[in-house]
């Protein structure tokens, strides 16, 4: 399968699709990727890392790296996209025999955390939320820790 088979552009994708993305792309790139979660959210949405370099030049910790992630809060939808068209990008480079993107592959490491927000982007994605309200939506659920904070600076713990 082709990368131009997993990824579909012009639409903003929920977690599922993602995630199933995710997978595919390491299922048909089994030499390039990898993929784990490093994380859960509170909802239990894993956080999903794919890690991308040619595994015949070494390990991805023995190479130079990228970091790029999206969706740090609710609203930023869009870093989604951009995480996902990028690693499309990649592959598709790869399977046009793009010799600079081999190159690059080769030497060094490419780690795209698409969605770090993932349960304040389903209540966006799926209108429980405004827009106007996403970035208050993240601040709390950022905030539930189980550490004791003062929210209100009153200098009493909720």
């Amino acid at each position: 399968m082709a990368t131009h088979q997993i990824y579909e552009a012009g639409k903003y994708h929920n977690y599922e699709e993602v995630g199933q993305m995710l997978h595919k792309w390491t299922a048909a790139y089994p030499g390039y990727t990898a993929i784990e979660s490093v994380g859960a959210t509170l909802d239990g949405k894993q956080l999903w890392l794919l890690t991308i370099t040619d595994q015949r030049t070494g390990a991805h910790g023995t190479k130079p790296a990228f970091w790029c992630d999206g969706n740090t809060h609710a609203g930023e939808v869009t870093g989604t996209q951009c995480c996902l068209h990028l690693i499309h990008t990649i592959f598709a480079r790869l399977d046009a025999g793009d010799a600079a993107m081999a190159e690059m592959i080769a030497t060094s490491t490419v780690y795209v955390l698409p969605r770090i927000s993932a349960d304040g982007a389903e209540c966006l994605l799926h209108g429980i939320i405004p827009l106007s309200l996403a970035r208050h939506v993240t601040v709390m659920i950022n905030r539930q820790t189980d550490r004791q904070t003062d929210r209100q600076t009153d200098r009493q713990t909720d």
